[in-house]
């Protein structure tokens, strides 16, 4: 089942968990730049380090982007992006037992709120994500991904994840593995979904209600290895690697 292999990463549930618990974070650098667009939108932005072994990130950003990439100095960064139209938002940020915990703040604050997250890992990590609306991109190692997009796209290269389950309400997924993964799950509401797996033999459910359903890997309806794809108004692929 789906939720007994990506519990082993995510033991708190499937949202995210407010924590508290004090984090050994260091800011190392904080630039903010208030800029008033002609949509009276402003931007701050801000960057720290963790100083805490990461395995497991948390994370949502609101109405913002995520991104999770290598880190080529193998340092754990984060870039925090802001834009609103009310108050200035507080992201929050910790670290407990391993799992980096951060939350846009947005729902403390009035008027249109997102930040947008650039998360570099030095090492494979389970990811958690979560976004009201902006775009989800992965390119670093990851180990487990749960992720969701209220309106954005997903797109995730190089997955050695033995669990993927992802949601988007309208926009495309596009998701590459690397390692034969034991369960995806994959969900738009209308965007086309397309995933790559390696040689290997598969139980593929693939389905769309308004395009077209393509499967070019071997299937096999007894293979422990379980593809479920679907699409409300685009298309469907699963191919090789």
């Amino acid at each position: 089942m789906t939720a007994s292999i990506l519990e082993r990463h995510f033991v708190r549930g499937s949202s995210l968990v407010r924590s508290r618990a004090t984090a050994v974070i260091a800011a190392v650098a904080a630039l903010t730049t208030l800029t008033a667009c002609d949509s009276g939108t402003r931007t701050a932005t801000e960057s720290y380090e963790a100083t805490e072994t990461v395995t497991t990130l948390e994370v949502d950003s609101g109405g913002g982007d995520i991104e999770v990439a290598p880190a080529a100095d193998g340092t754990l960064r984060i870039t925090e992006t802001m834009r609103y139209t009310g108050d200035k938002p507080s992201p929050r940020h910790a670290v407990d037992g391993g799992t980096l915990t951060l939350e846009s703040g947005c729902d403390d604050v009035s008027g249109n709120c997102g930040v947008n997250y650039r998360i570099e890992v030095p090492a494979a990590v389970a990811a958690q994500l979560s976004s009201g609306g902006g775009d989800v991109t992965l390119t670093a190692p990851i180990v487990a991904l749960a992720a969701r997009t209220d309106g954005g796209r997903l797109a995730a290269d190089g997955v050695e994840a033995s669990a993927v389950r992802a949601t988007t309400d309208g926009g495309a997924i596009r998701l590459r593995c690397t390692t034969v993964p034991g369960r995806v799950d994959l969900d738009s509401g209308g965007g086309a979904v397309t995933v790559q797996l390696p040689s290997g033999a598969y139980a593929v459910d693939a389905s769309t209600d308004g395009g077209k359903a393509s499967v070019r890997v071997v299937e096999s309806s007894s293979s422990h290895h379980r593809v479920t794809v679907r699409s409300r108004g685009g298309n469907v692929t699963v191919e090789p690697a």
